[in-house]
């Protein structure tokens, strides 16, 4: 099952922010721009990635690691979720795939969790997860019209609503 996050005018406020902050930094940084999808562009794809990991954020009541000390973005992970690394993905395409990048080995996923979102504006539908043990022996490389990368089909992912709650997680 599905979990649909509706997005509030805080959360909407807060994502714009952080995409144009990391947008900007990036840019003075000299750091590349790596979007593969040209239908749409950087500062949208960037921050609908935004408003998925604020909205995961949100639902497990964890921590989300963008502050003025980190603009530049993550270390491959979005989200603390007590001591777990979580990272939140998201898809344009509602059977969308979870792209995983170039990764050479298990030792390149920095993350314990890898979660699939997607929606629109008005609320995130978070898909489902899999846990890193599991990512090697599920993902296959497909080509989406940019070159290769490695992926996991949706179909292959566990439910969101089965995600094991924590009792104490951080702000």
């Amino acid at each position: 099952m599905k979990v649909i996050v509706p997005l509030t005018n805080e959360i909407k406020e807060e994502a714009l922010y952080w995409t144009f902050m990391r947008n900007r930094t990036k840019r003075s940084e000299g750091v590349k721009d790596q979007r593969v999808d040209m239908s749409r562009g950087t500062l949208f794809i960037d921050y609908m990635g935004m408003l998925a990991e604020i909205a995961v954020a949100k639902n497990l009541n964890c921590k989300h690691l963008q502050n003025e000390d980190n603009i530049l973005g993550d270390e491959g992970f979005d989200l603390l979720y007590s001591d777990i690394k979580v990272q939140v993905k998201y898809t344009f395409h509602d059977s969308g795939h979870l792209l995983l990048g170039k990764p050479n080995s298990q030792a390149d996923l920095t993350s314990d969790i890898y979660i699939l979102t997607t929606g629109d504006e008005k609320a995130i539908t978070i898909i489902g997860y899999i846990a890193k043990e599991a990512v090697t022996s599920l993902m296959i490389q497909k080509d989406f019209g940019f070159g290769m990368t490695w992926c996991i089909e949706q179909a292959k992912l566990r439910k969101f609503s089965s995600f094991p709650r924590l009792k104490e997680t951080t702000k």
